[in-house]
């Protein structure tokens, strides 16, 4: 052996122990041996730096077929400076997640609701696609979305939250991809991408965070009561918004204004994001409804803690 070491000069014996170092810097960039990531996971260094801190897994994926990404706590750039024709100035401004949590990386399936609501039907019209088992089930007000939410152990996302894990750690862009509009990327209104109406979950790139549809597909029942931001933009969706520009009849006015005084009273519930109904798709997106409205246009996703031990 002292041979040996007489043989290997002093200066590639340092090289090597530098080597070695390296290799353990790098490995500290990757997540541990007990949680691996899973092939289907497309996660950011973030997130799995996150996970690291916390010593939780980046992924995972629940009985019900689930699959959950952690999105990490931290402060970001939230809204739009712009004007939209729907929904006014997203008054932009800094908001925080105060805590890392899990968010589903689709929207939740109907074959996923229907082992809740066996014979949930999204649309009994005969020229709407949206029936199949891995579109995003549609039709459900904001308290069945909370029933199905309990049921699964999980809860839905705030709104911050929600647009925190759109923007994928993207800063002040207007789409979950960047700021330049690429139809390729999201299923919104018309049949520029390849859909009428509701696509197949996974359709389209996830984001940076791995998530799918955070804007298109269908919008988002989020867990908040409905409030403008605090420059008192934002909108309450209502059924006359949909007739707008079309002429309407006495008797038409008449009801849409008993609807209107009913739902004034109602609570309200905020959605987010953008659907194939609609032309309006940026992170920032939001509006105002009742939760028992059912729209064929809006669904939700899951979220879960972090858990309390492993923080």
């Amino acid at each position: 052996m002292d041979g040996l070491m007489k043989r290997v000069p002093i200066a590639v014996l340092l090289l090597a122990l530098l080597a070695l170092l390296g290799m353990a810097a790098c490995g500290n960039e990757e997540p541990t041996a007990a949680h691996p990531v899973p092939s289907w996971a497309k996660v950011a260094p973030e997130q799995i730096a996150e996970a690291r801190e916390h010593g939780v897994p980046v992924a995972f994926e629940n009985d019900l077929g689930m699959r959950f990404v952690l999105i990490p706590a931290g402060t970001f750039l939230m809204g739009q400076p712009r004007m939209s024709s729907f929904a006014g100035k997203r008054y932009q401004h800094e908001a925080t997640v105060s805590e890392p949590f899990y968010l589903q990386t689709t929207e939740v399936t109907n074959a996923q609701y229907r082992r809740f609501v066996a014979d949930h039907i999204c649309a009994e019209l005969d020229d709407y696609d949206l029936e199949g088992a891995d579109h995003p089930v549609c039709t459900v007000t904001w308290n069945e979305a909370v029933a199905f939410a309990t049921w699964a152990g999980a809860r839905l996302p705030t709104e911050v939250e929600w647009e925190r894990a759109a923007r994928g750690g993207l800063v002040g862009k207007e789409y979950p991809w960047g700021d330049a509009w690429d139809p390729s990327r999201v299923n919104g209104l018309g049949p520029d991408d390849g859909h009428e109406q509701s696509a197949p979950v996974e359709q389209f790139p996830p984001n940076a965070y791995g998530l799918y549809d955070m804007t298109g597909n269908v919008e988002e029942w989020v867990l908040d009561r409905w409030k403008p931001h605090e420059d008192g933009s934002g909108s309450v969706f209502s059924e006359r918004m949909s007739l707008d520009g079309k002429t309407l009849s006495p008797e038409e006015t008449a009801r849409l204004d008993r609807i209107d005084a009913e739902e004034a009273q109602l609570p309200h519930r905020t959605v987010k994001g953008g659907s194939w109904f609609g032309p309006n798709l940026d992170c920032a997106r939001r509006f105002g409804l009742a939760e028992i409205r059912r729209s064929i246009a809006i669904g939700f996703r899951l979220a879960l803690p972090v858990p309390k031990k492993s923080r």
